[in-house]
């Protein structure tokens, strides 16, 4: 083989190396960043954002901050922002059946319904709504909500008021509709079982003086919520099956119920996994500040957010991964059905972070307000 010859086959070879070496660099780039627990995208919304995340099933995302309703698409561009007037944020997002989004807004006093495009198409006034309550969704598209004036408000998709109850004290979490259409509210430490006509069908009252927890539903009716410093799990004719204690004073996490019925609740600086029969199956520390709602992704994965670090646990108890915020993480996590894990951050941030799970379990109630419409409603969402 001649010199020339030679010069040309290690030309050749130096290339194809050159090739195949960036071809491996490049997957090995796309694999690290698309990594479960590593940032997708973030987006600078300005404000802290408080309340949970919805999300459409075109994959837009909904949040609510001090300065209104964000619509933001998948890759973290903003669509639109619907101005709320009034210091108070403004609720977490509901999403209708045709794409209306409600929330609570203008200082917590009027329900704002807002179509696609970020328009206005009414409000209804109420008495002051405590900025962490939203509207549920019935399965007719009736809005329940909550206020500090004693009331629990059914109004039509039109805007107009179809009925209401009061209560013995303000109302100030958001509630859960049953399957049946049964309405679950919680006030002066008792939850009302509301019928959907407006009539009270049975109340239960806690040990605690107080209700801050809001309802989680199971698969056979059961009622899951906490009151002071208990979870407890009612049946559906508002008898006491069971109550665990947790060791922190008024719970304010939602439970949330995974694929073979457990219940898991973020106290006391713990996330802990109760059986259905009441006992401890395992818990897992972690440092708290806000207690926020844990969610369940499909795979069983729980995710919970700390101060500063979003935990992904194994159905087991065992840490996977976690992910570390700048500042303090004030929103609990959402999951977009491609897997995106959303969070919001006292920097101001929406942060948009990996996962292995493909969407929300199949499970009864896998996270704050049953579904990433936020409808409260057991079977509820798209």
């Amino acid at each position: 083989m001649s010199g020339r010859h030679r010069r040309l086959l290690k030309d050749k070879f130096r290339i194809l190396s050159t090739l195949l070496l960036s071809v491996v660099l490049l997957l090995s780039t796309q694999c690290k960043s698309d990594r479960p627990g590593t940032l997708k995208w973030k987006y600078k919304e300005g404000g802290a954002i408080f309340s949970s995340f919805a999300v459409s099933s075109g994959g837009v995302l909904y949040a609510s901050s001090y300065n209104g309703l964000y619509s933001i698409d998948s890759s973290g561009k903003l669509n639109w922002v619907y101005p709320t007037e009034g210091w108070w944020p403004s609720s977490p997002p509901v999403i209708g059946s045709d794409g209306t989004v409600y929330i609570v807004g203008d200082g917590g006093y009027r329900l704002c319904a807002i179509d696609t495009s970020g328009r206005l198409k009414w409000r209804f006034q109420t008495g002051n709504v405590q900025w962490y309550v939203s509207p549920m969704i019935g399965a007719d598209g009736t809005l329940y909500l909550g206020s500090d004036d004693y009331s629990l408000y059914a109004i039509d998709t039109s805007g107009n008021l179809k009925w209401r109850y009061q209560t013995e004290s303000w109302i100030v979490f958001s509630l859960a509709i049953g399957s049946d259409g049964t309405i679950y509210a919680g006030a002066d430490g008792c939850i009302y079982a509301i019928d959907s006509l407006g009539e009270l069908s049975w109340m239960f009252q806690t040990e605690g003086s107080e209700f801050y927890m809001p309802v989680a539903l199971g698969l056979d009716g059961s009622l899951y919520v906490g009151s002071d410093d208990y979870l407890y799990a009612i049946d559906r004719s508002g008898n006491l099956k069971w109550k665990f204690e947790t060791g922190e004073r008024k719970l304010t996490s939602s439970p949330v119920i995974g694929l073979d019925g457990t219940i898991y609740v973020n106290s006391d600086g713990c996330l802990w996994a109760v059986n259905p029969t009441g006992d401890l199956k395992w818990r897992y520390r972690i440092y708290y500040s806000r207690v926020l709602s844990p969610v369940i992704g499909s795979d069983g994965t729980v995710y919970v957010a700390s101060k500063y670090h979003l935990y992904a646990i194994n159905p087991s108890g065992r840490l996977k991964w976690r992910y570390k915020t700048k500042m303090t993480i004030s929103s609990p996590p959402t999951i977009a059905e491609d897997g995106t894990i959303f969070l919001g951050s006292w920097d101001g941030y929406i942060y948009a972070i990996h996962s292995d799970s493909k969407g929300l379990a199949s499970s009864p109630w896998p996270k704050f307000q049953h579904d990433n419409q936020n409808t409260g409603r057991a079977g509820g969402g798209n």
